[in-house]
Formats: structure tokens, sequence, C-alpha cells
């Protein structure tokens, strides 16, 4: 059966982990099994606060430009003879 003891220090406690929760923990913080799967969700979870961001701040630019763009295709439209 595992066991762990308490260590108290002056700023910290100590844990010591013994038999099979010792065993465990080390096989966990030695697999790297799922590293590259949270490795692409911290990379995905970037990207989407980078964009959310960049829309926020440059919202009024964007719609100005989209509008413009409407604008002239509606305009390019209109001279080719179409509805």
């Amino acid at each position: 059966m595992a066991s762990f003891h308490l260590l108290y220090a002056r700023s910290s406690v100590l844990v010591i982990v013994e038999g099979e929760m010792q065993r465990l923990l080390c096989s966990l913080w030695r697999e790297e099994a799922g590293q590259d799967l949270i490795e692409y969700s911290l990379f995905l979870c970037f990207v989407v606060l980078f964009c959310a961001t960049f829309l926020g701040y440059f919202h009024s630019s964007l719609a100005s430009i989209w509008h413009v763009s409407d604008n002239n295709i509606q305009q390019a439209n209109v001279a080719a003879g179409g509805s």
C-alpha cells in the first residue's frame, strides 16, 4: 500500500511519497503520451487570443475596409450593367 509523509519546513510543506504512488508519479512525470495534444491546444488558444485581440483593436479599420470594398464591388456591378 502507498504511504506518504509530510515534512514541515519554515516556508513550505514537503510531501515524501513511497511505494506505488511514487512509481505512478514518476511514470507520469516521464511519460510524453499527451504532450503533443497539450502543445497544440496551447498553440490554438494563443492563436484564438491573438485573433480576438487583433479584431478588438482594429475593428473600426476592418469595418471601413469592408465597407469601401463593398461599395467598389457594387459600383463595378452597376457599371457592368448588372442588377
